[in-house]
């Protein structure tokens, strides 16, 4: 029975203790356990009342082998002790307890996200109703739910550039730091934007640049192509790697976006998690004491790890020697950290796909600068006097190229513009509003 469920029931007991989904991925049958572990989490009562059936204990052997039983692979036709014989004497009556109180899996949803205005001129095409049922997201602005089954229906919409799909969680960074920001940002730094989903809500909640940062040209590429599908004008691509930009060429930066790369809730070797964590943590540091005029910074994972989430925004806080504190955000959202003794739980964000019936797990904490931004010029500017990270460190998560700097200022003291994409849609800023006719909002599937 041990070789059979142990495993698996650590596994169980870590993910309801708080402790991540770490175990499970790193179970011998990793998608077995997944399957085993979803299953008791969604079906508890009614397993409980199947093993009561029986009257043996409902302990997290006994949950998984009873699931496994009655809704899984089945038990072994042979061996497993006490409890698999009771199972497997008494099946019918057991299986008839279960079917009385389980519940009925719910639907996986989808998500779309409102991120276009049109002129008068192209109402009328618009008014059409989308081919499917959707209801308002509660916690996100603009973001419409609907049943993952009808996301085909949609797909002519995405190819328009008038939807774009995109996971509830991955929604959350852009809300808290420029939807729910007491004034819009004077431009915003996305440290690691490729595919472009963030960055392109990031412009569509105050209208204004985004500079766009990845360091890979193919992710860079696919970037561009949907900033211009959805006519997202105002993001300004730009290959380059955040830990070796310099600052002082982003000095109209007030804030930033940081969603690096992470295990993304899947089985990694605990020195690939380390190397993992050591990226982010220098990254997010960065982003906390190398730009004088940022008083906003999210930062985001898709990953379930403490060592990714607490973890790195406890060491990040002491690293910004008290220029910045951990802000609540999101307030409607009820899952919130997991306990750290060294920051409040209550102020970090987290989504569990099972709880929450999402895609992914997500995890997001806000900075807001301690004390108001310091003036300086460039001779003044701090990362001046630092040393710049070891190029082994800042390349330890991966093989791309160096990095690329953006086009310098024109004589006129204004950026250049990238060339504009042959169908635009440009964001519109809620100051350049004046005198229009009304407006119809076009929904993106996010």
């Amino acid at each position: 029975m041990a070789s059979a469920y142990g495993e698996v029931a650590r596994a169980l007991e870590a993910v309801e203790g708080g402790r991540g989904w770490g175990a499970v991925y790193k179970s011998r049958d990793a998608q077995r356990a997944l399957g085993l572990v979803k299953g008791v989490r969604a079906q508890r009562p009614a397993l409980e009342a199947a093993l009561g059936v029986i009257g043996v204990e409902a302990t997290s052997v006994a949950l998984l082998a009873t699931f496994d039983a009655v809704a899984g692979k089945g038990l072994p036709k042979r061996g497993g002790g006490a409890l698999l014989r009771s199972l497997r004497d008494n099946l019918a009556s057991v299986r008839a307890a279960y079917a009385a109180r389980a519940v009925v899996p719910r639907r996986r949803r989808r998500f779309a996200r409102v991120v276009l205005s049109l002129e008068e001129e192209e109402e009328e095409e618009e008014e059409k109703k989308l081919p499917v049922e959707t209801s308002e997201d509660p916690h996100v602005p603009g973001l419409l739910e609907f049943e993952a089954a009808d996301a085909k229906r949609l797909l002519p919409f995405v190819e328009a550039g008038r939807l774009v799909l995109q996971d509830k969680g991955s929604c959350f960074p852009a809300q808290a730091l420029v939807g729910e920001a007491p004034r819009p940002p004077k431009a915003v730094l996305d440290a690691c934007a490729a595919p472009g989903n963030k960055a392109t809500h990031a412009a569509s909640l105050f209208g204004g640049t985004v500079y766009a940062l990845d360091r890979d040209p193919e992710r860079l590429r696919v970037l561009e192509e949907r900033a211009s599908l959805v006519g997202a004008a105002t993001v300004e691509p730009i290959l380059a790697d955040f830990l070796g930009v310099d600052p002082r060429e982003f000095n109209d930066v007030t804030a930033i976006l940081l969603d690096p790369s992470c295990s993304g809730g899947h089985r990694v070797s605990p020195d690939r998690l380390a190397r993992l964590a050591k990226f982010q943590l220098m990254a997010l540091t960065k982003a906390l004491t190398e730009f004088p005029n940022v008083d906003r910074v999210a930062y985001s994972t898709c990953s379930s790890n403490d060592a990714e989430n607490e973890a790195v925004v406890a060491q990040a806080l002491q690293n910004a020697n008290g220029a910045f504190t951990i802000a609540p955000c999101l307030r409607s959202w009820p899952r919130r950290g997991h306990p750290h003794a060294q920051i409040d739980a209550e102020a970090l964000v987290r989504v569990d796909p099972i709880e929450d019936n999402l895609a992914t797990p997500f995890f997001l904490a806000l900075f807001v600068r301690a004390a108001p931004v310091p003036s300086r010029n460039n001779d003044d500017h701090p990362t001046k006097k630092k040393k710049r990270p070891r190029e082994d460190d800042r390349r330890a998560h991966d093989d791309s190229p160096p990095p690329i700097k953006r086009p310098r200022e024109d004589d006129r003291g204004r950026r250049s513009a990238p060339d504009p994409p042959t169908k635009q849609h440009p964001f519109v800023s809620k100051k350049k509003k004046k005198k229009k006719k009304k407006k119809k909002n076009v929904v993106v599937v996010v």
